[in-house]
């Protein structure tokens, strides 16, 4: 009966102390932390009650990390889904009084995030709707975390043939900022941006042995994902 009653009462006081201890590294899920722990973070399975939200699932070195469900307390909204260091990153639902809502693919703060789609492809943030005579380039298309809305596209060619006839057409909405035209290197930045964005990138490149034919190419895709985002195309 002793060694029962001691028994129960370390494990009281190691989950006491685990609790202190244990942190979570966000500011929005400062608050009592239940679970598994690892070098003063955690780590594994665990609750964390914030302000506004609390957090149940998964945690790595103090984030939500892999599936989870937070609770919003202001609307009785719910997300359970996936979780990528410590932000909404992929499949999941919204309920709204037990109901489902929405689900798909999401991404954004815990606080602030935005449904993208419902397939995984969808969380890129673009989808390229025409690809034509771009077999040979190089395509990188990228997004940075700023605060700007902001498109800009970016034409070299490194064998030093001819850039020539660019256009960029279809845009529903934005404006050209600057805009420079050379015949290695190109650069247009476009402003002014409501998401989703649609743009067609017309131009023609030198080809051949001696550069003696020209071949036009287009790239047409739509962005629906705010934020500052970098077309690269490299020939």
């Amino acid at each position: 009966m002793l060694r029962s009653l001691i028994t129960v009462m370390l494990s009281m006081l190691v989950a006491a102390l685990s609790a202190q201890d244990c942190k979570v590294q966000m500011p929005e899920l400062q608050g009592e932390y239940s679970g598994n722990c690892k070098k003063g973070l955690a780590h594994g399975q665990g609750k964390v009650k914030g302000d506004k939200v609390t957090y149940e699932g998964n945690f790595k070195k103090g984030y939500p990390q892999g599936k989870g469900v937070i609770q919003y307390l202001e609307d009785d909204r719910v997300f359970k889904g996936q979780f990528k260091e410590g932000r909404i990153y992929g499949f999941g639902q919204v309920f709204q009084s037990d109901s489902l809502v929405k689900e798909g693919y999401w991404k954004g703060d815990l606080m602030n995030y935005r449904y993208l789609g419902i397939e995984e492809a969808d969380l890129k943030g673009y989808k390229i709707l025409q690809e034509d005579n771009l077999g040979q380039a190089k395509l990188k298309i990228s997004r940075s975390d700023n605060n700007s809305e902001l498109i800009t596209i970016r034409l070299n060619d490194l064998k030093n043939r001819s850039i020539a006839d660019i256009s960029v057409e279809e845009r529903n909405n934005g404006q050209i900022a600057k805009s420079t035209f050379t015949n290695s290197r190109s650069f247009v930045e476009i402003n002014a941006i409501e998401f989703p964005f649609i743009i067609t990138i017309r131009y023609t490149v030198s080809s051949g042995q001696s550069n003696n034919f020209t071949v036009p190419v287009i790239l047409r895709l739509e962005i629906f994902e705010s934020g500052d985002w970098l077309i690269n195309i490299t020939h």
